[in-house]
């Protein structure tokens, strides 16, 4: 029993870890008022039940959880107006939502349809039109959507008079939305989303959590705007949105600056004497990516100053000696060179490869099985260093982090 506390205790002490329930009041702190947010289940919806149902803390916002709108109760739940959020702005009928009904619409191609109209296509599933229907052999009749190219018409007077175009964005307001969803099958959850974004007429705002899977928005990230941790869906589209980036949302610059400078709690996260596990420094490397998100957006503004202030409150509230750097840390080495701390851009740099050439022995060596994840995130993490050692001209750690990837990476 000794051993067992002694050995034990400092992986389960959770004194001082307020990580969890701060991440959750700061995602609902990232939106405005009266909204709905898509999230993911367990380690994401839980602390923001507790924060919502325990603290009270933005009740006015209906959380929904994405795996729970496959199913037909929960989606009547949250027809149900819950504290201070009305309920979601769901049309279609609840026969059409019921278990075994629309639980997912395949793809049936139809050349004679090049595009679909998304409220048309709401209507036509709402009234179980027999133009969706496709028969397989052996099942019933069963609604699909006949083309992967679907469009939403904006009202943009009407937009304009909500007052949701910031003014830096008014030529982005586009008065039709146009996305490819792909030709995989349309589950109920995403029906749910298409036939709120179908009936909102952006009347409460909309978003994602940042932790959301990709596959999840329906290619709708031309759309999206970074606020803090979610994305926000608009009719605004990003002329600079690249899909091969892995830089989701337009930077709303003033309100991720107010919510990562201002509003934003991270208690503990500078305590090097808290534990933190694997699942919890999760939520770190997330904010981590967003202040890398805002710094870069000032400097290719051109105020370096406002970046380096968002660089040096992020290495204030996570630094190194309580929250290790993370595959999120290289991205920082070009804005750090270019707001003139290059000694921490090498320490980054170096501390990575340092570790990885610990780390990666060590996995290679037992069952690559047990480890492929650490692994593979460690090879990421080197791949990183070595890509933003060549963008800021420093070949020596390049070679370094080339030497380690030529070494342990998996040859076929």
């Amino acid at each position: 029993p000794v051993l067992l506390l002694s050995q034990g205790w400092d992986d389960h002490d959770r004194s001082g870890r307020y990580n969890s329930v701060d991440s959750a009041k700061n995602l609902l702190n990232s939106l405005q008022p009266n909204a709905i947010l898509f999230t993911n289940g367990d380690n994401d919806t839980f602390p923001l039940w507790y924060a919502q149902e325990v603290e009270g803390v933005r009740t006015d916002v209906r959380v929904a959880v994405l795996s729970y709108l496959n199913t037909d109760w929960y989606i009547q739940q949250m027809k149900s107006r819950a504290y201070k959020s009305q309920p979601l702005p769901v049309a279609m009928p609840a026969d059409r939502y019921k278990q075994g009904t629309n639980d997912y619409l395949p793809y049936a191609e139809n050349p004679a349809v090049q595009e679909v109209n998304l409220k048309d296509f709401i209507g036509l599933v709402a009234q179980n039109s027999d133009l969706l229907k496709v028969a397989y052999e052996g099942s019933p009749p069963m609604m699909s959507f006949p083309s992967p190219k679907f469009y939403l018409d904006v009202d943009t007077a009407a937009v304009e008079r909500l007052g949701i175009v910031p003014r830096d964005r008014r030529k982005q307001l586009v008065p039709r939305m146009e996305w490819n969803m792909g030709k995989g099958a349309i589950e109920k959850k995403n029906l749910v989303i298409l036939d709120m974004l179908a009936t909102n007429n952006w009347q409460r705002p909309i978003y994602f959590s940042s932790t959301v899977a990709g596959s999840d928005f329906m290619n709708l990230q031309p759309y999206f705007q970074l606020e803090g941790m979610a994305y926000r869906v608009l009719p605004l589209k990003d002329p600079n949105y690249e899909p091969r980036s892995g830089d989701e949302g337009y930077v709303a610059q003033d309100l991720m600056y107010d919510n990562l400078m201002r509003k934003f709690a991270y208690r503990g996260l500078n305590d090097p004497g808290v534990f933190y596990d694997e699942n919890n420094l999760r939520f770190p490397a997330n904010y981590r990516d967003k202040f890398a998100r805002l710094a870069n957006t000032y400097l290719a503004a051109g105020n370096k100053a406002k970046a380096k202030e968002v660089l040096d409150k992020c290495f204030a509230v996570m630094p190194d000696k309580s929250v290790p750097y993370d595959y999120y840390a290289p991205q920082f080495v070009p804005a750090l060179v270019a707001v003139g701390e290059r000694d921490r851009a090498n320490d980054i740099m170096d501390k990575m490869i340092s570790r990885a050439q610990v780390a990666l022995p060590y996995y290679q060596t037992h069952n690559p099985a047990l480890f492929d994840l650490e692994n593979q995130t460690y090879l990421l993490s080197v791949n990183s260093v070595y890509r933003v050692a060549e963008q800021v001209g420093d070949k020596g750690r390049a070679a370094k982090a080339v030497e380690l990837l030529n070494q342990y990476y998996p040859r076929q």
